[in-house]
């Protein structure tokens, strides 16, 4: 029932899953705007409102976190600081 819903709303066009807040930048462009970065590197200072799905979360010694995100055909993972 719920995957005919889905499919009847895709087929006229409707998102099935909507967000409901303001995206700043696609992840497709947040990857290819940062892929430059070497690892450990930390931007203090910026701030963007991305969407996709978490598909995973793990914590790593209760101080980090690790999502994984999907949306638009391509992946980030996410490490947060659990302050």
């Amino acid at each position: 029932m719920r995957a005919a819903m889905i499919e009847e709303r895709r087929s006229k066009g409707i998102n099935p899953f909507p967000h409901k807040f303001h995206v700043s930048i696609a992840l497709a462009k947040f990857i290819a705007q940062y892929d430059y970065l070497e690892k450990d590197v930390i931007l203090e200072d910026v701030v963007h409102s991305v969407a996709g799905r978490i598909f995973s979360k793990r914590e790593a010694g209760g101080k980090l976190i690790f999502y994984d995100l999907h949306g638009e055909g391509t992946r980030l993972q996410v490490l947060a600081n659990a302050r």
